[in-house]
C-alpha cells in the first residue's frame, strides 16, 4: 500500500497544489528532483549498488535542477517560491515510490502493480476532492482533457514507468524518465507561450549532459 499512497496520493496532491502557484516551465524543469531524490535513496537507503558515471550524472542532474531553482533576478520565481517547494517536495515524494515500486515489482507483475497503485491513488484523491472546500464537478469541455492525463499522464506512464523499474533498476529507470521534464519545457514555451531564460536554457543542457552520461 505505501507505494500507492506515497507516488499515486500524495505526491500528485502536492504537485498540483504546486503547479497552480507557480509556472509549468518551473514544475517542469524542477521535476527533475525526483531522479536526485530517487538515486540518492535508492543508494543509500534501499541498497542499490551504482557505478560513478551514474553518480556524475545524478550530480548534473542536480546542478541543472539547482540553476533553474534560483533563477537570479526572476520576479516570477520569487513570487512562486512556494509553489516550487510544493513541487520539489512531491518529487520527494516519487523518489520514495519508485523504490518501493522497484522492490514491490520483484513479487509482482509490474501491470499488476500498476492497478493496485492507480486504484490507492484515486480512491484516495476522490476522498481529498469530495472534502475539500474547493471541489466542484469538471464542465463537460473539460472533461476530455482530464481523460487524456488520466490515460497518459497517469495510467500508460505509471505502466511503462513500474516495468522499467523491474529491468533497469530505480537510478536508471528514473534518469531517463526525467526526460519528461524536457518535453515539458518545449510544451510550455510552444503551447503556453511561457518564457525560456537562458538559465533554464543551462539547467536543461546540463540535464541531457546527465542523462548522456548515464546512458552513454
Amino acid at each position: 500500500m505505501s507505494p500507492g499512497l506515497f507516488g499515486s496520493t500524495l505526491a500528485p496532491l502536492l504537485y498540483f497544489t504546486g503547479l497552480s502557484m507557480t509556472s509549468a516551465t518551473n514544475a517542469a524543469l524542477l521535476s527533475n528532483g525526483e531522479a536526485v531524490f530517487t538515486s540518492v535513496l535508492a543508494v543509500a537507503i534501499f541498497g542499490e549498488t551504482t557505478k560513478m558515471r551514474q553518480v556524475a550524472a545524478a550530480i548534473l542532474v542536480l546542478i541543472g535542477v539547482g540553476l533553474v531553482s534560483s533563477e537570479p533576478g526572476s520576479e516570477s520565481f520569487s513570487g512562486s517560491f512556494f509553489g516550487n517547494l510544493l513541487v520539489l517536495t512531491a518529487t520527494l515524494m516519487w523518489g520514495v515510490d519508485n523504490n518501493l515500486s522497484r522492490l514491490a515489482g520483484q513479487r509482482l507483475d509490474p501491470t499488476i502493480l500498476t492497478k493496485y497503485k492507480n486504484a490507492i491513488g484515486a480512491t484516495g484523491l476522490l476522498v481529498f476532492s469530495l472534502v475539500s472546500a474547493g471541489f466542484r464537478l469538471p464542465s463537460l469541455n473539460q472533461t476530455p482533457a482530464l481523460v487524456g492525463i488520466g490515460v497518459l499522464g497517469v495510467g500508460l506512464s505509471t505502466a511503462f514507468l513500474m516495468h522499467s523499474l523491474k529491468r533497469l533498476g530505480a537510478v536508471r529507470a528514473v534518469m531517463l524518465f526525467s526526460t519528461s521534464s524536457i518535453f515539458g519545457l518545449l510544451f510550455a514555451h510552444i503551447f503556453l507561450g511561457e518564457q525560456v531564460v537562458p538559465v533554464q536554457i543551462i539547467g536543461a543542457g546540463l540535464m541531457l549532459g546527465g542523462l548522456y552520461l548515464m546512458n552513454r
